[in-house]
Formats: C-alpha cells, structure tokens, sequence
C-alpha cells in the first residue's frame, strides 16, 4: 500500500502524506515512526525537497596554520604585572556595519592595557593592538617568556 500510494506522483511524496493518505482514505491505524521506517526498507525516498545542490553551512576548514603548546594551562592568575597577558578579538554589531575590539588584559591587575577598534579583524588591526601595547610598556621592562 505504502508503493502504491508513494507512485501516485512523479517525485513521489512524504512520509507525512503516505501517513495521511492511510489514515483518511484506507482508514489504517498506523503510527507515526511506521510509514518511514516502511519507506527506508523499501528504498523509497521523497525527491521533492531532496535538491543535489542544496547544502548546510559548514565553516570547518580542518587544520589551519600553525598551532602553538598550551603555556598558560589555563591558569589566568600573575604574580606581577605584565607576567601574563590574554588578548582577543570581540565582534560588536553596530547600525553602521560591525565594529571589532582587540583588548589586551594583564591578568595581574585584571586591567586593559592596550586596545584597538577596528572594522575589518585583520592583521592591521593586530598591529596597531601591538604597537599600543608596546608604547605602554614601563621603561626597564623586558617580556620574557615563562614556560
């Protein structure tokens, strides 16, 4: 019945109308997982919405660029200023468009130290982040790396 029903139209139809057809025009009693399951074992499948070109977005392009060793190991606490530094970009939507923040945070005194807004999250907008940061610097100061 479940063929006979589905051969009816050229693309074939649903599940759905296969189910209501049964109940309203055969008077079966059929539950709602048993048409498809019906359906998946006689290889039967509902062309009308099934498009070859139609696909989700997916924004996973695998491994891209170099990854780099886990040094913080996820202790955000300093003994001292300018010991440990997180930075990162926030996307905001504004009526012009979007606006992007890159904040750097001491994790000692929890204070921004440098900032930069910009409308493209690009390498521009990270230099100018860096060059702030740098300014900022206390005179005698030297980074050193702690791992």
């Amino acid at each position: 019945m479940v063929a006979e029903i589905f051969g009816r139209l050229p693309n074939g139809v649903g599940h759905r109308q296969i189910a209501m057809e049964l109940r309203a025009v055969d008077g079966v009693r059929v539950a709602g997982k048993t048409v498809p399951k019906i359906m998946r074992e006689l290889g039967l499948a509902c062309g009308i919405r099934r498009g070859s070109g139609r696909r989700r977005y997916g924004s996973y392009r695998g491994v891209v660029g170099e990854t780099f060793e886990n040094v913080l190991g996820r202790d955000f606490s300093a003994d001292a200023p300018r010991r440990k530094m997180g930075a990162d970009v926030t996307e905001f939507r504004c009526s012009f468009g979007k606006a992007y923040l890159a904040p750097v945070c001491d994790f000692a005194s929890k204070e921004i130290v440098a900032h930069s807004v910009s409308r493209h999250p690009d390498m521009a907008q990270q230099r100018e982040m860096l060059g702030m940061l740098v300014a900022a610097k206390p005179e005698g100061a030297r980074p050193r790396r702690t791992a």
